[in-house]
């Protein structure tokens, strides 16, 4: 026979906010790239980036933007490898300058149009773990 659990009879989770308009309506987009049920958890890496994106991000791009699922796979690269912990530096990631340009991310390098990225070098920054995000590979 199994042992009944005892229960207090209150809830066994804490209430979030809702989600903003914005995040409701970045997610289809996003969903290109990162599983609606990773989107829908807001402990995860694709979550914090979609929030990023959609609330703290300065450029706020909208949904239609060319530019939104490159910016939003870094911002999961960020979460991924606790990029705040990586310290400032002169064009620190998610500043609110575009990834590439003039004044680009560091460490990020993109083709001679300056808006595709071609390359990562995250060298420097203290990375530890035995995988990466799958959401990395739509930037090839």
């Amino acid at each position: 026979p199994s042992t009944p659990v005892p229960t207090t009879g209150k809830p066994s989770f804490l209430p979030t906010e809702p989600e903003s308009q914005r995040i409701i309506d970045l997610r289809p987009t996003l969903q290109l790239v990162s599983s609606k049920e990773v989107l829908s958890l807001r402990s995860t890496f694709q979550y914090r980036a979609m929030k990023w994106l959609a609330e703290d991000d300065f450029l706020q791009l909208p949904p239609n933007d060319n530019y939104l699922i490159q910016r939003y796979v870094l911002g999961v690269l960020y979460e991924w490898f606790n990029g705040q912990l990586w310290g400032y530096d002169d064009n620190p990631w998610q500043s609110p300058s575009r990834e590439c340009g003039m004044n680009g991310w560091n460490g990020i390098y993109c083709d001679e149009s300056l808006e595709k990225i071609v390359g990562i070098n995250l060298s420097g920054k203290g990375l530890y773990g035995d995988s990466i995000p799958t959401e990395l590979g739509i930037l090839k």
